[in-house]
């Protein structure tokens, strides 16, 4: 599974779970997609919030529209804790 299938997965597990503390972390924009994967492992739901954008690729008359999905704010990441995480140990991440 990419991280864009995670990322739909936790928006709406966190549409359908219970009460979170929500907090805002600040991520290296090439990194995004491994936070995403280990953030599951602190007992967390996190997602990237994201908007969709038709994009046209090819040349001539070849053009065709595509849609995709790009992050709103580049670089943060959404996650939501039922227990307060271990900061120390959520910093520490090589993201």
């Amino acid at each position: 599974m990419n991280w864009e299938q995670q990322n739909e997965a936790g928006i709406e597990a966190a549409r359908q779970g219970p009460a979170r503390q929500w907090y805002i972390l600040r991520v290296d924009s090439q990194r995004i997609g491994r936070a995403i994967e280990l953030l599951p492992y602190f007992n967390c739901i996190a997602f990237v919030p994201t908007e969709a954008k038709i994009v046209k690729i090819g040349s001539g008359g070849r053009k065709r529209a595509i849609e995709r999905h790009q992050p709103l704010m580049t670089g943060y990441i959404v996650a939501g804790f039922q227990n307060p995480p271990l900061w120390w140990s959520l910093l520490n991440q090589p993201w």
